[in-house]
């Protein structure tokens, strides 16, 4: 499930659990069902002018489960994958995904991950189906670095590593990881875009990046503070990041 820190990175925050519930449904008031109702959950998508959104998961109960997500617009980050097995969390329904084919243009693999998918139960059935689709993807920074050139992270990061990596939660998490660290990637690349943005429904800001890495350009938030160096553009990102994807185009849903 996603942690307190994956919305901070899109200014969304609140002091303690009960403030961030009373936030959930404000903000639920104005949230559109935009895929069909599966698993017995309605699943609804709201969005703020800055680019945040949170796809709401409403079961009998209510607010079952909440999977925060960035519309970048014209500047969305877009893969090319083929799905495959099926990644579920034994504790949320709502939450899950794919170890997927990343591709290239010419459909030859360039690696493999695990990505959560944003509406996983509409979705389900087509997944482990093995579909091949484009998906827009956006990380969410758990940690960051940025660093002016590649010497300089070499000196600070003693590894043997290319300047643009890519390292998947799959291999880091070894075997028996769950969703939490399969979904995500260590991944090294130069920025070609910063921006700090405010989340209006909050007045928070957060930072929103491009980073050139190795399967292609990746979408990454994160907070505006709290990370070591400057983010600039051309310089050197090293990003921990959980990775969410849903469709950019048509893509089956499950009755």
């Amino acid at each position: 499930m996603p942690l307190r820190q994956h919305y901070q990175a899109i200014g969304l925050d609140a002091a303690d659990a009960e403030h961030f519930g009373k936030m959930l449904a404000r903000l639920a008031a104005s949230a559109e069902e935009h895929v069909p109702p599966a698993g017995g959950f309605q699943h609804r998508l709201w969005r703020d002018p800055s680019g945040a959104a949170l796809e709401l998961h409403i079961g009998q109960r209510g607010i079952d489960c909440v999977t925060p997500f960035f519309l970048a617009g014209e500047r969305a980050t877009r893969w090319r994958i083929r799905t495959g097995p099926v990644v579920r969390d034994p504790s949320c329904a709502n939450c899950g995904g794919a170890l997927c084919d990343v591709l290239d243009g010419n459909g030859d693999l360039l690696t493999r991950s695990t990505l959560q998918w944003l509406d996983f139960l509409p979705h389900e059935s087509a997944l482990a189906s093995s579909a091949t689709c484009e998906v827009e993807i956006v990380g969410f920074a758990v940690k960051a670095a940025f660093f002016e050139s590649f010497a300089e992270f070499q000196a600070a990061r003693p590894m043997k590593i290319a300047e643009k990596a890519f390292l998947p939660g799959d291999v880091l998490g070894g075997p028996g990881a769950g969703l939490a660290t399969r979904a995500t990637a260590m991944l090294i690349g130069r920025l070609t875009a910063v921006s700090q943005v405010c989340n209006e429904a909050t007045g928070q800001p957060f930072l929103a990046l491009t980073v050139d890495t190795y399967p292609g350009l990746l979408n990454v938030v994160l907070p505006a503070g709290g990370f070591e160096g400057a983010a600039r553009v051309g310089c050197v990102a090293f990003i921990h990041a959980w990775l969410v994807v849903r469709p950019s185009g048509s893509f089956p849903s499950s009755g």
